[in-house]
């Protein structure tokens, strides 16, 4: 096993210093080239406004590896999103838990950069992790503005959970870029902010309180088969809420709360992300093509392409062509 340490800071030093550890090429204090005893791939970070960062890893590895992340001085919250084929085993330092469970396979977790780490990062398979940098008194502020009576956020550990459908939709769409396009650094920069506030929402939104555990569970199952057969038709509410184990109406008006978009839209994202991870493979040469794949009206494919990325589709298959 690999073995990579490392400390997170809004500093640049921690990257640049990972980098060449491990003989990466980097270009422009951004990317980072693995080399060629650690696997393909490449990692990025940047920083997206002042006290907030992301770092993206995007990559196979040969061997497994274990990212040891080492407790800070620095007063961050490190938002981790795994995205990964399959989920890597997060290990936190079980001295300071607060009562969390020291070790899991989960697809988000909120952990305080003075409490340290390790991340498993298993060979053979496409690793795919998303992590936002934020201050912890930025976020806190964040939070506190969301809800006046919000409890326990001074935790130093918040908590591990399931990678929500919207959030896991909108870092899915960067697996569909590269990151030596010359807009990737503005995208990702875009996706973190809509990430973050997704979280904000979800932490904080009142009305979600209301929907038990046993329904919110059957939403997230209605939502990852959607995500899951997104080239497929729209299967109908009644299909959905079936899944879902509860009434039409009441899968209806409940997905809508916790998405924010009725099951049809949400649907219609999913394949336009799709349509765009598709235009970016270089394997298409006509829209014609991209919308018959995704199984959308051709007639209204431009228009609901543009409402999601607010651009023409034809402008994504110039970037592709460049590549």
């Amino acid at each position: 096993m690999v073995e990579l340490k490392h400390t997170y800071s809004h500093k640049i030093d921690w990257y640049t210093a990972l980098a060449k550890s491990i003989n990466a090429t980097l270009i422009n204090d951004k990317i980072a080239i693995f080399p060629e005893n650690i696997g393909q791939g490449v990692s990025f970070s940047c920083t997206v406004m002042d006290g907030m960062s992301v770092v993206l890893i995007d990559g196979v590895f040969t061997a497994d590896v274990l990212a040891k992340r080492i407790e800070s001085d620095d007063d961050l919250y490190i938002l981790h999103f795994d995205l990964s084929e399959k989920i890597n085993m997060l290990n936190i330092d079980e001295n300071r838990m607060d009562g969390c469970v020291p070790e899991c396979k989960s697809g988000f977790s909120v952990v305080h950069s003075s409490i340290g780490s390790n991340l498993i990062l298993l060979k053979g398979q496409r690793v795919f992790t998303l992590r936002i940098l934020i201050e912890r008194e930025k976020l806190i502020n964040y939070l506190i503005e969301k809800d006046k009576k919000l409890k326990n956020i001074e935790k130093k550990i918040l908590f591990y959970n399931h990678l929500n459908s919207n959030n896991k939709l909108l870092i899915n769409s960067l697996k569909g870029r590269s990151v030596f396009d010359a807009d990737f650094e503005l995208y990702i920069k875009g996706i973190s902010f809509k990430v973050l506030a997704n979280f904000i929402d979800t932490y904080t939104q009142p009305t979600k309180s209301d929907i038990r555990k046993v329904e919110l569970n059957g939403l997230n199952t209605a939502a990852e088969f959607l995500i899951t057969n997104v080239k497929d038709t729209f299967p109908g509410l009644s299909y959905l809420a079936k899944i879902a184990i509860m009434s039409k109406t009441k899968f209806k008006a409940s997905f809508k709360k916790v998405y924010d978009e009725g099951a049809y839209s949400f649907f219609v994202r999913c394949k336009m992300t799709e349509a765009n991870k598709l235009i970016k493979t270089g394997n298409f040469t006509s829209l014609i093509e991209i919308s018959n794949e995704v199984n959308y009206n051709r007639k209204r494919f431009i228009t609901a392409y543009f409402k999601y990325f607010n651009r023409h589709p034809l402008d994504d298959f110039k970037c592709a062509d460049d590549l």
